[in-house]
């Protein structure tokens, strides 16, 4: 069984979905699952995962972007289909582990969010070292990088202090390099994770955020349990 996830933009109104479903199964293909990324301003996103068996990933793009109003932002090949509770297991391993937290976001954030790669940076004398990277992530920047210190999870756009190649894999892809971060416990350190086309929406980047917290969270500060009344 081949296996795509297909993330859509489309106007929120009647019968869209329905004509997305009907331009899947032209090209030979069927929707797995189906999640809601986003939902305002008139626009819903979402991931679709489809079971394409001998089809074309080419022509199943075309077909769904034929139908008025809907905008493919990307098409990756998927062993699984994605788990709606990814972000949450990931967030069970980070709360039942004092220890390499820091490396068990990283290596997890790519699977619980739909992307290629992560890595943790931190700033050091205005230059940023590697923390800890993923399977499959790039070398580092070297030297600065503009968007840190870190106040807040952003979107990054490409941007000449991407290292060379960043830019390369992402010509590789349809669409361009899309990067988020968000601080780890303070501005002067960051967790970066990219994907090679479709963009960050607010809701993604608020998992990122309580990710980042569960990980860099104090293990010693935790809610003790309530104190029984004494019996008079």
């Amino acid at each position: 069984m081949a296996l795509v996830t297909m993330r859509i933009s489309m106007p929120d109104r009647l019968g869209m979905l329905a004509a997305v479903t009907s331009a899947v199964s032209d090209a030979n293909a069927d929707i797995v699952t189906i999640e809601v990324v986003d939902r305002s301003d008139g626009c819903v996103v979402d991931n679709l995962c489809v079971e394409i068996g001998t089809a074309n990933p080419s022509e199943l793009r075309r077909r769904v972007e034929h139908v008025d109003g809907v905008v493919v932002e990307l098409v990756r090949s998927v062993s699984v289909p994605p788990s709606r509770v990814d972000a949450l297991e990931l967030a069970s391993s980070l709360a039942d582990n004092d220890d390499l937290r820091i490396q068990i976001l990283v290596d997890g954030l790519p699977r619980a969010l739909g992307a290629e790669w992560a890595m943790a940076l931190a700033l050091q004398d205005d230059s940023v070292e590697l923390v800890h990277a993923s399977s499959g992530a790039p070398s580092p920047p070297e030297g600065t990088v503009p968007w840190m210190p870190l106040e807040a999870p952003r979107r990054l756009s490409a941007a000449p202090w991407m290292p060379t190649s960043w830019r390369f894999r992402s010509l590789e892809h349809v669409g361009e390099l899309e990067i988020a971060a968000c601080p780890l416990g303070s501005p002067t350190k960051a967790v970066a994770i990219a994907r090679n086309s479709g963009r960050f929406w607010p809701p993604e980047l608020r998992q990122l955020e309580i990710l980042a917290q569960i990980a860099m969270r104090d293990p010693h500060l935790r809610t003790p349990p309530p104190v029984p009344s004494e019996v008079a």
